[in-house]
């Protein structure tokens, strides 16, 4: 932690015969402008680690997408080039080869179609979740950055000793 810089003005407030009230003053005026900015250190510090787990899990999200997409394009892919060769038997229908690869293929192609659905699923199971998180993490986001425009729109004038008061000298 910092320590707190003295000035000249501070040490002839000390030798005063006043001068510790004044000292003691000082010191609160620092350490009251000390703790709005702390807070405010610490509201930013909050905001920026908030706005990070929120841009992560959306990265998360982002990644497993383009998983499911690339797992299902390639199956995709296989799919459609097991339904040509299923064709091409279906051509040679008194084939006793070309039906035996017919009766495989189409066994292969309902495996493929099973891998299909169960992709589906485990990108739901494992979607659900970071969606949850997801959730939670942009409410406790905004509602950080609602806490931060709070304390930084706190007016200077709450923070220094006049109390919001521009002439503090007595009439007399």
């Amino acid at each position: 932690m910092e320590q707190p810089s003295y000035s000249h003005k501070d040490q002839q407030a000390c030798s005063s015969p006043y001068g510790s009230q004044f000292h003691t003053r000082g010191i609160a005026d620092r350490s009251q402008s000390s703790s709005s900015d702390l807070v405010t250190l610490i509201t930013g510090q909050k905001l920026r680690f908030d706005y990070l787990s929120l841009d992560t899990i959306k990265k998360l999200l982002y990644e497993r997408e383009k998983l499911r997409a690339n797992n299902h394009e390639g199956i995709m892919g296989e799919i459609a080039n097991v339904s040509g060769e299923i064709s091409c038997c279906e051509n040679l229908r008194y084939d006793p080869e070309a039906r035996k690869r017919q009766l495989k293929l189409a066994s292969l192609k309902s495996d493929l179609e099973r891998q299909l659905r169960d992709e589906e699923l485990t990108h739901w199971r494992d979607t659900a979740e970071l969606r949850r998180e997801l959730i939670l993490a942009a409410k406790q986001y905004g509602s950080t950055r609602l806490r931060n425009d709070l304390v930084g729109s706190v007016p200077s004038t709450l923070q220094d000793d006049n109390k919001g008061q521009d002439d503090t000298t007595l009439s007399g």
